[in-house]
């Protein structure tokens, strides 16, 4: 069948969009005998609209599961949606306009999940609009039923192994949003500093103090001073006395106080920081807690309880003022002044004596080093980040959470004795605050209980998601799936994402929950930089990350999909390599469409050429001149087979994507499509063997680089293929079809070798006519090339006469006036004779355009004004082209209908000697 003149991507992208859903074409077979390839795709957090930051992530996920599809595997590809949790709580109070607290936790619930569902059908629609082969029957929502069964039963089975406990003790803490976090949730800023100088009294004299956080001080427990600090140590083991609060706290010595820092005097506090938190522990010093959970200031305050952190701060400073006891005050720039804040709403954390549930991660880190050795990462270099995560982990997991929206903690206090009863596994899942535990509590047996009223961090759940693709300990469990082949991900939330699933499933399997891992970059904003980074050794400079809530708008896939194809989006998102960041340039993406254009047109060529062909299959090789073009060409399509698997086998998507690219642009469109347009339009010039012979080799490489490109263009491949190519090859969709491997083309290096030649000579020739602005197609009268190369080349005369448009090629360098040496061939010569009348018209063809607005302006037509009929005076000028005259006026009627506004021209003799334009009356 015909293919239209041009393509039509607003018809055929959502024709095969539905198409591919009705025909169930990427379905999971579980009874499949097929190698199974299985996809822990991330489950995008409900908190926003996507941009297109998620799509090229995504894209590239969806990229290698088409290229294992086409592997013949059977391939598992879910999509999931992390919506339980702070960041879908957010999104809630925003969409609503509501805040949780007022409108009471089940009344919010309900607006959660009804927001859940509106987010989780617009994120589908963007997902299928971009063609992605997912298995909707796949899909999942951490928040529902089944996944909080599995969330549930990790909860359990920690608590049964001993890993789970719970305590009252120090806990980062986010004021704003009111709940403890864990470690992997914390980001360190930068953020300007001031630090304030006053005095301790002690019975040996003053000592002096550096704060940022004069707030703490009703909360201070003892001073600190390094213990070989000369300046210090006679104040060990005295008393000093707080400022204002009059509070009486130890002097005492620990390494960890830095001399350099401040005055080298540290008040430590109930709880400032990290140091402060280990120094009353080491120290069993007494708890005094001036904080509360809303961010205020409580009774131990005084009279500045309920204050906020920040009026508490000034109002403190003031009085110090107004008492005389400020000695000096001196800013510190943000590089200078990092604070740990809270990821999800960049507010500072604070510590504070909270009871909470924690997963043991501390003594297990041996365990989990091992299991980050035992994964495949892509980058290599990806695995430092884990490694060093793991090493400088400081505090066990907290996975309870102070919020409304979440999978809840299956758990209850006994009335009686206090301890904490548990549901039995095939209960789940159940709500503490709705359900009841179905016995006694097994210490006392009490039968009286109180709810846990927590919900679980969300990560607990997201780190779940293997567990939650294999359907963990249910009658569908599927053990084809455990571990899963690849988890693909950002490196940004290797610390959270990546480790917590290793950590689940060391202590869940003792296993890696994945045998790969491919780590991709972000989108970020051309206008925007920020810092150098270290990536893998070498400096890379970064830019700012697009986000959900500032960004969403401005790149928004939406209006993407409205100006462009989503193979060109897609080819795109494809460009950037693994681990890396990428610069967003809409330009790129626009770029895209000539190669859509390109490849449809070629594809047209080829169809008209080979009519009704057999089924496209690999030429046979003795049927083949040896030492010819079909074999040379075959043996590069090889080459670039070999390239595409081994990129795709390291996940290295752009670089196979670099590889179909080259092939197509240069060898099958430039090349070896500019010979088959010799052997077919002079048929007469060639025999049967070698029309053969052609056109089995371009229906192969054409149906091959479809495939190859099938991965990433999956609409246009698949419009052609049901057009083309269905009838004859069988398979109910390209993306069902297998792709070429290497040895179905069995071509030595050799020949790959002729081609490279044959291609240096053609570039070498192209070149050489664009030196002189010349066309590509300008004739050449010789084409000169050394023995040895003409020698080597003898059957691929037909080849480069047809690309380089010369009548001979000869090895005699008299034929030519100037020889140069062919770059790429050693000992290679080359030299070219331009076809003299060819060239003679090339050059008056070339300034026509200034003749003909002088000609215009004597007509007194404005430059671009159209012009019926346009009469070229040739004069004797003319005499220089007999015997060419029919080719110079066809030259002059191209360049008359595209350059010069003219319908008709008229090549007309002069006596005048010198080239002239007239227009004439229409």
């Amino acid at each position: 069948m015909d293919l239209e003149a041009s393509y039509d991507f607003k018809t055929v992208e959502p024709h095969w969009q539905r198409w591919w859903l009705a025909e169930r074409v990427y379905a999971y077979d579980r009874a499949s005998q097929k190698q199974v390839f299985s996809i822990d795709t991330p489950p995008p957090t409900v908190s926003g609209k996507l941009h297109i930051g998620h799509v090229s992530s995504y894209t590239q996920t969806d990229a290698i599961a088409r290229y294992q599809r086409m592997l013949g595997r059977e391939v598992f590809y879910p999509m999931g949606y992390d919506d339980n949790g702070l960041p879908t709580e957010i999104l809630t109070e925003r969409e609503c306009g509501v805040k949780a607290e007022s409108v009471g936790r089940e009344r919010f619930n309900e607006l959660c999940l009804e927001v859940c569902e509106k987010f989780r059908a617009l994120y589908r629609g963007l997902w299928q609009s971009l063609g992605f082969s997912v298995d909707w029957d796949q899909s999942y929502s951490t928040i529902s039923p089944e996944c909080r069964r599995v969330s549930q039963l990790s909860f359990l089975d920690l608590a049964a192994q001993g890993r789970l406990y719970r305590a009252a003790t120090a806990s980062l803490w986010c004021t704003r949003c009111r709940t403890s976090i864990a470690q992997a949730e914390l980001e360190a800023q930068g953020r300007p500093g001031v630090f304030h100088y006053f005095s301790f009294k002690t019975p040996l004299g003053e000592l002096p103090i550096a704060s940022t956080r004069p707030e703490l001080l009703p909360a201070c427990v003892a001073v600190f001073v390094h213990p070989e600090d000369a300046r210090f140590r006679r104040f060990i083991g005295t008393r000093a006395r707080v400022p204002i609060f009059d509070i009486e706290v130890p002097v005492r010595a620990d390494a960890k106080a830095d001399p350099e820092k401040g005055t080298g005097v540290v008040m430590c506090c109930t709880y400032g920081d990290a140091t402060d938190v280990a120094w009353t522990r080491e120290h069993q010093l007494v708890s005094r807690v001036c904080l509360g959970e809303d961010g205020r200031l409580n009774a131990q305050a005084g009279v500045l309880a309920g204050s906020t952190i920040a009026e508490a701060r000034v109002a403190i400073v003031e009085r110090l003022k107004s008492l005389a006891l400020i000695s000096a005050q001196k800013e510190i720039p943000p590089e200078q002044h990092v604070v740990n804040t809270h990821e999800r709403c960049g507010t500072e954390i604070e510590y504070l004596e909270t009871r909470q549930w924690f997963v043991r991660l501390l003594d297990a880190k041996e365990e989990l080093l091992r299991l980050g050795e035992k994964v495949r990462w892509f980058p290599a270099h990806m695995k430092v980040r884990y490694r060093n995560w793991v090493e400088g982990l400081h505090w066990d997991w907290a996975v309870s959470r102070q919020r409304y929206f979440g999978v809840p903690i299956p758990a209850w206090d006994c009335a009686r004795c206090g301890s904490a009863a548990h549901p039995e596994p095939e209960e789940l899942p159940v709500n503490p605050l709705k359900d009841r535990p179905s016995r006694p509590c097994r210490k006392c047996g009490g039968t009286e209980f109180t709810p846990d009223k927590d919900v679980l961090d969300t990560w607990a759940t997201s780190s779940v998601t293997p567990q939650i693709c294999a359907k963990w300990r249910s009658a569908g469990a599927d053990a084809r799936l455990v571990p899963m082949s690849l988890r693909p991900q950002a490196h940004d939330i290797i610390r959270t994402w990546a480790f917590y699933t290793i950590a689940k499933s060391a202590f869940h399997s003792g296993d890696v929950p994945w045998r790969d891992a491919a780590i991709s970059g972000h989108v970020v904003k051309k206008d925007a930089q920020v810092e150098i980074q270290q990536v893998a050794g070498s400096k890379v400079e970064r830019k700012s990350k697009i986000s959900k809530s500032k960004d969403a708008d401005r790149f928004s896939p939406q209006r993407l999909l409205e100006t462009y194809p989503a193979d060109c989006i897609r080819w795109w998102t494809c460009s950037s390599r693994l681990g890396l960041d990428v610069i967003f340039d809409e330009k790129e993406i626009a770029a895209g469409e000539k190669l859509l254009t390109k490849l449809w047109n070629a594809t047209r060529f080829a169809l008209s050429m080979l009519g009704e062909a057999p089924p496209f299959l690999p030429p046979e090789a003795n049927k083949l001149q040896e030492n010819g073009p079909e074999r040379a060409f075959l043996s590069r399509l090889k080459n670039v087979v070999q390239l595409y698997h081994a990129a795709f086998a390291e996940y290295e998507f752009s670089a196979a994507r670099s590889e179909i690219e080259r092939f197509f642009w240069s060898d099958f469109c430039d090349h070896y499509i500019e010979y088959v347009k010799e052997i077919f339009y002079k048929a007469e010039k060639h025999d049967a063997g070698q029309r053969e012979a052609a056109a089995a080799t371009l229906g192969y490489a054409l149906y091959a680089a479809l495939r190859l490109f099938a991965p990433f263009l999956p609409h246009i491949t698949e419009e052609i293929y049901q057009r083309a190519f269905r009838t004859r090859v069988g398979a109910r969709s390209i993306h069902l079809t297998r792709l070429p491997m290497p040895e179905e083309l069995p071509y030595g290096e050799s020949d790959l070798r002729n081609w490279e030649d044959v291609k240096s000579v053609v570039n070498h020739a192209r070149g050489h006519k664009s030196q002189f602005n010349y066309s590509l197609r300008q004739p050449l009268r010789v084409l000169y090339l050394s023995s040895e190369i003409k020698a080597r080349l003898a059957g691929f005369e037909g080849v480069l006469c047809a690309v380089t448009a010369s009548a001979a090629i000869s090895d005699n360098p008299h034929d030519i006036d100037q020889v140069e040496e062919l770059k790429g061939i050693p000992g290679g010569r080359i030299g070219f004779a331009f076809d003299e009348k060819a060239l003679a018209v090339t050059r008056l063809a070339a300034g026509l355009r200034g003749i003909a607005q002088a000609g215009k302006q004597a007509a007194g037509l404005k430059a671009n004004a159209a012009a019926g009929t346009m009469a070229i005076y040739a004069g004797k000028l003319s005499q220089s082209l007999a015997g060419t005259e029919e080719l110079f006026a066809a030259a002059l009627k191209v360049r008359a209908v595209q350059f010069l506004d003219a319908s008709e021209i008229d090549l007309q003799p002069s006596a005048g000697g010198e080239l002239q334009a007239r227009f004439l009356p229409s």
